[in-house]
């Protein structure tokens, strides 16, 4: 009996050390579905983030053929997996691109690492996109087996960079143009137009830039002003005394206040011998007109034509091209002005020094800054100096006595005029003077003097004389 106690108490140990080794192969069976059960979570989520990511992910071989792509990938350049599985990865980037990025597939599959680089990628209509591409060593079992990348379709971020780029770009060049004509002389203001074109033509890529003008009944129109992009023909001479009327289509929209916007000129149903004349370049493709008004009415227009494809001008471009026109509109009536002031300028000065009193304008530090021809002659006859701008009178005239300077004075302080009389003896030449010293206010104060000096002698030795006999005539018996 002791003997089969003691086979049952080693019976039921083993029993229970095999119980505790079910339960751990339990326990680690339990462990390795987890664990499987994980995997598989893991696994799909990695392929729901590569199916639904937002950016290209991909893989290449070591000899950089494509192993894998997602959904993006066919969403993004148009190109089906199938069709580029297996493709190599330089058959689908530009050209110009090719040489960098076979270097950073090198670099990356020797263990380097990259900062992220911008490609053009070709799609399957023909474009090309901007891609930012980010790579890194596809390593298995510490080997390098492959390369694993992500790329960004960044083209929208890129065309907006630009776009802002060229914005800057073209409010810079309005801005220096628009301070350039603040100080531009009259007799600079046409090669100032054409400078003014040839910037905003360069700058916008356009192949022709030109001003057009109507006539005073606004029924004909001429190209006054024309730049050409090098290699295109000038058009200028063709241009000239157009009919308004027969080019409707043009002028209606400009008349509104509005640009003409022709995106593609092979659109535009072109009828009158007119329009013919005006689309005259059969190369042309597209057109922009922008108006040019002043005082209300729409005296011309700043055109821009393109040749060498049809060009789509974005709203922001237009505005400041409608700027431009507004500064060439300030720019021409101040032309208009200039020469209405030149023309009277002329008048004047003709009255001025046809005059036979001498005439001279003294500043309130009693310079000389204006003077007539009977002045100068004048002091020639006295032999006085006659290059006397700058100069005060009292340089000129040493001789005069204090008194004069006193009577200036009274003139700038009272702000009314004075006349007075003068002897004045230079050498052995006497004469008399009656000088008028007339204030010029500003803002009500007296800014210049103008001084009229005429020579009474003759009457003042007539008038003596006259005396003289009335006198003798007066004392006989």
């Amino acid at each position: 009996m002791p003997g089969k106690r003691k086979t049952r108490g080693r019976l039921f140990q083993e029993l229970a050390g095999l119980r505790k080794k079910i339960a751990r192969l339990e326990a680690l069976e339990t462990r390795r579905k987890q664990a499987e059960k994980a995997l598989r979570e893991t696994e799909q989520r990695y392929q729901d983030l590569f199916e639904n990511a937002p950016d290209v992910i991909y893989t290449l071989s070591l000899d950089g053929k494509i192993t894998s792509l997602n959904p993006t990938f066919e969403t993004i350049t148009g190109w089906s997996r199938p069709e580029m599985s297996g493709r190599h990865f330089k058959e689908i980037i530009h050209p110009e691109d090719l040489s960098s990025a076979a270097q950073r597939v090198r670099n990356i599959l020797s263990g380097k690492k990259e900062a992220p680089v911008e490609l053009r990628v070709r799609t399957k209509s023909g474009g090309y996109i901007i891609g930012e591409f980010l790579g890194t060593a596809h390593i298995v079992n510490g080997q390098v087996v492959g390369l694993f990348g992500i790329a960004r379709d960044i083209t929208a971020r890129k065309r907006a960079e630009q776009a802002l780029k060229y914005y800057s770009g073209l409010e810079k060049i309005i801005s220096h143009l628009s301070s350039y004509f603040i100080n531009i002389s009259l007799d600079q203001m046409e090669p100032g137009i054409n400078y003014a074109l040839s910037e905003i033509g360069a700058f916008t890529g356009v192949d022709r830039a030109y001003l057009f003008f109507f006539s005073e009944d606004g029924g004909r129109m001429s190209n006054r002003y024309e730049w050409c992009a090098e290699g295109t023909e000038a058009q200028i001479q063709n241009l000239q005394n157009l009919q308004v009327a027969s080019l409707s289509w043009v002028v209606a929209p400009l008349r509104r206040g509005e640009v003409f916007n022709l995106p593609c000129v092979k659109e535009f149903p072109i009828k009158s011998r007119a329009e013919k004349k005006f689309f005259k370049n059969k190369e042309l493709q597209s057109l922009l007109c922008v108006p040019i008004r002043y005082g209300g009415k729409l005296i011309g227009f700043l055109g821009f034509d393109s040749l060498s494809s049809e060009k789509v001008w974005e709203e922001n471009t237009i505005l400041m091209l409608r700027l431009m026109g507004e500064i060439l509109a300030g720019l021409l009536d101040r032309k208009r002005i200039e020469e209405s002031l030149r023309e009277s300028e002329e008048q004047y000065r003709l009255m001025f020094d046809s005059m036979s009193d001498m005439i001279h304008l003294l500043d309130r530090d009693f310079r000389f800054i204006l003077l007539n021809t009977a002045f100068k002659r004048m002091n020639q006859e006295l032999g006085l100096k006659t290059d006397v701008i700058g100069k005060t009178i009292f340089e000129v005239f040493p001789f005069l006595s204090r008194k004069v300077l006193k009577e200036y004075q009274r003139v700038l302080k009272t702000g009314k005029t004075l006349v007075t009389e003068e002897a004045t003896r230079i050498g052995n030449r006497r004469f008399i003077t009656e000088t008028r010293k007339i204030p010029v206010l500003e803002k009500g104060r007296v800014a210049r003097v103008i001084t009229i000096i005429r020579d009474i002698t003759v009457l003042k030795r007539t008038e003596a004389a006259l005396q003289k006999s009335m006198r003798m005539i007066g004392g006989k018996p």
